[in-house]
């Protein structure tokens, strides 16, 4: 599991869990909500379904599906939209190296 947070220095005494990701049996990541993470992914973490620039509902289905996800803390304003797949290789490298938790500031800066 990946923890995204934001830790920005307008709330700096306090870092904001924004989402959570676990890895799914097909290779990607998958956003999870548990009891303890409810509030914040509620407060942080928007999931989108698009084909190719064309955003989707939430029941559509099909191999051209793919997941967009908005990164936002209600603290700061902090605020990104960012593909399932352009996440998929930061999260990996994450995984390989064991680091569970990132910032959404790194995750920008590596984009």
């Amino acid at each position: 599991m990946i923890t995204v947070y934001c830790d920005d220095s307008s709330h700096a005494e306090r870092r904001w869990e924004i989402a959570a990701f676990t890895q799914t049996g097909f290779g990607g990541w998958s956003a999870i909500a548990s009891a303890e993470r409810q509030l914040s992914m509620s407060n942080g973490l928007e999931v989108f379904l698009a084909d190719a620039d064309r955003y989707l509902p939430q029941d559509a289905t099909g191999t051209a599906v793919r997941m967009r996800h908005r990164l936002r803390c209600r603290i700061c304003g902090w605020n990104r939209v960012y593909r399932g797949e352009t996440l998929k290789p930061v999260f990996d490298k994450l995984a390989e190296c064991g680091v569970d938790t990132i910032s959404v500031k790194a995750i920008a800066a590596l984009q």
